[in-house]
């Protein structure tokens, strides 16, 4: 990267060379997206909430992540950045801490593996297909999440019944980028089923709760905020 420095008085100016560019490109295509929402999952596989982990960028800690995946905490810049999708999570390398346990405001492991996962990829998870019907087995945490209408419907619709991306983009009435990227997130938080014999069988061991309530849930809250936007 080259930097120049103009001869009047004023900030460091900064100048993006092609090549720093193409270099910029290779490394953001030699990080797995998915790293991140993995390394999540398989926390939440096999926990152990007496330990405490920090993500790092290089060599700045991000955020605390507790061993079970279940709770983090990050200052709330952080936390923003996280929901906008604006740190590339997949960056960042868990490692044992050095320092104290965090002290800040402690939040939901959920939260984060959502927008981890929604803002993935606007690609769909390796594990998940296109052409494969999906259902939602429980409902998220929509009071930590505060997902936006589009996500609510995606939602409701696959806990009325299993659909495949098409299906869902139709009865949803959503794009096909949100409605990809919703997946993603309900994937990382391990509440998606594939459609089966009883149009259940989820992706990750667990018990199927009664759909029913959930759908009529679902449907309420899209209705709400349907009404609320008119």
């Amino acid at each position: 990267m080259v930097a120049s420095v103009s001869a009047r008085e004023g900030p460091l100016q900064v100048r993006t060379t092609t090549a720093d560019t193409s270099y910029i490109r290779q490394l953001e295509q030699a990080t797995d997206p998915w790293s991140f929402v993995e390394t999540l999952r398989g926390l939440r596989a096999a926990p152990s909430s007496e330990k405490w982990l920090v993500a790092r960028d290089t060599r700045m800690p991000v955020l605390w992540l507790r061993g079970d995946g279940l709770t983090y905490a990050a200052d709330t810049a952080t936390v923003r950045a996280i929901r906008r999708g604006s740190i590339r999570l997949s960056r960042l390398t868990l490692r044992k801490p050095l320092e104290r346990a965090p002290t800040t405001e402690l939040r939901s492991g959920m939260e984060l593996s959502w927008f981890a996962g929604y803002h993935a990829s606007g690609q769909l998870s390796p594990q998940l297909s296109a052409d494969v019907g999906y259902r939602v087995g429980r409902a998220p945490s929509f009071g930590l999440i505060r997902p936006l209408p589009s996500q609510l419907r995606v939602a409701a619709s696959l806990a009325s019944a299993a659909a495949n991306l098409s299906e869902i983009v139709a009865r949803a009435g959503v794009s096909a980028r949100e409605a990809i990227r919703t997946l993603n997130a309900l994937y990382a938080c391990d509440l998606l089923g594939l459609a089966g014999p009883e149009d259940v069988a989820p992706i990750v061991a667990g018990v199927a709760e009664a759909r029913g309530g959930l759908t009529k849930l679902l449907h309420s809250v899209c209705k709400h905020l349907g009404r609320a936007a008119g």
